[in-house]
């Protein structure tokens, strides 16, 4: 079992008798993301998310003090998924070019599919993330890697100013830049998938690494 998403008990409306719930912490994330894709971060309130995973909302209260360290939860599991991917883009090697190209590609999917969990991850509805420690811990690790691809030499201290990882600050703006205009549709695509996304990708880290003409 997973010591950060703690099993929960909960009661029947019907016989009032305990009944073993499972991961309820995990569930009410889920089911956030859900509703996210299906509908926008103002659907998602302590009393609906509880309703759809047939909790009583006192149960959703064992998790998170209030709407916003829910929706802190929520955002933290985006920046995972984003963890997820770059590791496996460094993961498979290759030349600088080629890790950086997949490492944008994978970015720009993910929003793609992700958007209002995206908007969510860098929205005002959370207003610090250092006041959460696993969005704070989940965005860092993110991050990380970047440094990583950059700096492998060197041990990445979120503590530190992201001026000290110069590089690794201008390839995250850039993926963070891009991201918000996919995101948003703000640029004419001749389909907004896959193929279409990894290309926009290859083309955007070709620029950025030869540098724009003069």
């Amino acid at each position: 079992m997973d010591w950060r998403y703690p099993m929960t008990t909960v009661r029947t409306k019907a016989t009032n008798e305990p009944y073993h719930r499972g991961n309820v912490r995990a569930d009410l994330i889920k089911e956030g993301i859900k509703l996210l894709r299906a509908e926008s971060v103002s659907a998602i309130s302590v009393r609906r998310l509880a309703r759809e995973i047939d909790v009583a909302p006192s149960a959703v209260y064992n998790h998170f003090e209030n709407r916003e360290e829910l929706l802190a939860a929520i955002a933290a599991e985006g920046f995972r998924q984003i963890a997820k991917v770059h590791h496996k883009a460094l993961s498979a090697g290759g030349s600088t070019d080629n890790v950086l190209k997949e490492m944008m590609r994978a970015f720009l999917v993910f929003v793609n599919k992700n958007r209002d969990l995206y908007d969510l991850m860098y929205s005002y509805e959370v207003t610090d993330h250092r006041k959460y420690p696993e969005l704070s811990e989940a965005a860092d690790r993110s991050f990380q890697l970047v440094v990583q691809q950059f700096y492998p030499d060197e041990d990445y201290d979120p503590g530190e100013s992201a001026r000290n990882y110069p590089a690794a600050l201008a390839f995250w703006a850039a993926c963070n830049g891009l991201g918000n205009i996919v995101a948003r549709k703000q640029i004419t695509l001749k389909k907004y998938d896959k193929p279409e996304l990894e290309t926009l990708a290859d083309d955007y880290i070709e620029i950025l690494l030869q540098g724009l003409p003069t």
